[in-house]
C-alpha cells in the first residue's frame, strides 16, 4: 500500500488541527503548543519508519520507538502512527491510519513499545526506532534541523542525509582503498548518476557504511555487482 505512510501523515495533520480523524471518532486530540513541537517530527517519524522497513531483512519481532528532547514531554501518539504507517508500508496491503496503526501491528504478532527520554546529548530532539527481526537489531535516528528532515544515525553509523523522496543505494563493507572507486565505476557503467555520498566508519580499514543518493534507480544486475566486490556486506536499494 503505497499510500498508507502518506495517508497517516495527513490523517495526522487533521487531528493537530483540531478536525476528526477520518476513521473512528476517538483519536486523540492535540494541543496547539504539541501541534508546533511535534508536527516538524511527523516527516522524520514517517521517514525513519520506512528507512528500518528497508534496511531490515526476517520476520519483523518488535517495534521500539524512543524519544529524546522536547519532544518526549507531549502525547507521542501521532508520532509512534507515522512511524508505524512508514515501516508497515511495504509490509501490508492493508490500509494504515492513524487509529488502526496500534491494530494493524498487533495483527501481524507486531510488538510495540514506546520509552522517553527529556535528555538528549547530541541534538535538541531526536526519535530512533529499534526493530528487532528474526536475524539481528535495526537502529535508525532521525531528527529535524534547520526546518529539514534528516536521518543521523543507522545502528553504530553517524550519518547525515535527508531524505528527497529519491533514491539511495546502502553499502556495509570493510573501509579499504579502492571499494569507492569500484563501486563508481559500476553505477558509471549503468549511466546513474551519483548526487552526494556519505561514509561513516567504525575506525580505519574497518567496518563502514556508505551512502550513495541516486539520481535513478540501480538496475538490480548492477546492486548485484556490488555486491559481489569483495569486502561488501550488502547493497540495498532504498527509496525514500
Amino acid at each position: 500500500q503505497t499510500l498508507a505512510a502518506t495517508e497517516v501523515a495527513k490523517q495526522v495533520i487533521d487531528v493537530f488541527n483540531g478536525q476528526p480523524a477520518r476513521y473512528a471518532v476517538n483519536a486523540p486530540l492535540v494541543s496547539a503548543e504539541a501541534y508546533a513541537v511535534l508536527s516538524p517530527f511527523l516527516k522524520v517519524a514517517q521517514a525513519v519508519g520506512n528507512l528500518v522497513s528497508y534496511l531490515g531483512e526476517g520476520q519483523l519481532k518488535s517495534i521500539h520507538i524512543k524519544y529524546q528532547g522536547e519532544i518526549a514531554s507531549y502525547a507521542t501518539d501521532p508520532l509512534k502512527a507515522a512511524v508505524l504507517g512508514g515501516l508497515l508500508d511495504r509490509l501490508t496491503e492493508e490500509r494504515v491510519n492513524l487509529v488502526n496503526a496500534n491494530t494493524v501491528a498487533s495483527r501481524r504478532g507486531i510488538k510495540v513499545t514506546e520509552q522517553k527520554e527529556a535528555d538528549c546529548e547530541n541534538y535538541a530532539n531526536l526519535l530512533t526506532v529499534e526493530v528487532a527481526i528474526s536475524d539481528g537489531v535495526i537502529t535508525v535516528s532521525g531528527t529535524v534541523l534547520r526546518g529539514e528532515t534528516h536521518v543521523v544515525q543507522i545502528n553504530n553509523y553517524w550519518i547525515d542525509i535527508i531524505p528527497t523522496g529519491g533514491y539511495f543505494l546502502f553499502s556495509d563493507h570493510r573501509d579499504r582503498p579502492g571499494l569507492i572507486g569500484a563501486v563508481g565505476e559500476i553505477t558509471g557503467s549503468a549511466d546513474i548518476n551519483i548526487s552526494y555520498m556519505h561514509l561513516s566508519r567504525l575506525k580505519p580499514r574497518g567496518q563502514a557504511l556508505m551512502i550513495l543518493a541516486l539520481d535513478e534507480p540501480l538496475p538490480e544486475e548492477q546492486r548485484q555487482q556490488i555486491l559481489a566486490l569483495p569486502d561488501v556486506h550488502t547493497a540495498k536499494l532504498v527509496k525514500m
